[in-house]
């Protein structure tokens, strides 16, 4: 049975209280101030790389194993190519991803849900905004609508994440039972997509739904 609740937002943070980061990049300056920035502002931090050869995963157990992560953080310094493989174990854990610093024109960019040139002070807000929205689970239930909507209607898309947990709050011009039925089918498409949420949430909002159609 769906929950037709209001579906509710993401963890009420400082900007990042409680949740997990994992920065993709060798160690230097850059990635030291970036992990200063985050666990000031209550985030806690993991690495992929140390000063040994290899990703941790080769060494020992990778971080996706080991904890739930809220978002992954590549950085480098300017001018230098961002870490292809962290990347790779983020965007197959569909982890929303942050990229900093870096080369200009490296194809990592266009994998990010936010970019900066740079390590700032805004850097905690935007890692903390681009693990609750989701942008791309959003845009794939969008995709995905196309198979299973009607000539005609139209349906409103809103998601919320945690490291754990997805929840999809859908409304527009429904019956009941329809939206019902455009409720499971939202949930196989969003676990097509990400099949690493321990738990997805597909709820109505009442606001955003007109039962006045047949």
């Amino acid at each position: 049975m769906w929950d037709f609740r209001p579906c509710l937002a993401g963890r009420a943070t400082r900007h990042g209280l409680g949740m997990e980061t994992l920065i993709l990049g060798r160690p230097g300056a850059e990635r030291t101030d970036l992990i200063r920035k985050l666990t000031d502002e209550g985030m806690s931090v993991h690495t992929c790389h140390d000063d040994a050869w290899g990703c941790a995963g080769l060494r020992d157990e990778c971080p996706f194993d080991l904890t739930p992560v809220d978002a992954a953080v590549a950085i480098a310094p300017p001018g230098e190519a961002l870490d292809p493989q962290g990347v790779a174990c983020a965007q197959r854990a569909r982890v929303p991803l942050v990229t900093v610093g870096g080369m200009e024109g490296d194809p990592v960019h266009r994998l990010a849900d936010a970019e900066l040139t740079a390590v700032d002070d805004s850097v905690a807000v935007i890692v903390a905004s681009a693990a609750r929205t989701a942008n791309r689970h959003r845009r794939a239930i969008e995709e995905a609508s196309t198979e299973f909507l009607r000539e005609g209607e139209q349906l409103s898309v809103d998601v919320q994440r945690t490291a754990t947990t997805l929840h999809v709050s859908i409304g527009g011009r429904f019956s009941e039972e329809r939206i019902s039925t455009i409720a499971d089918q939202v949930h196989t498409a969003v676990r097509r997509f990400d099949r690493s949420a321990s738990v997805i949430d597909v709820s109505v909002d009442r606001d955003a739904l007109d039962t006045t159609t047949d």
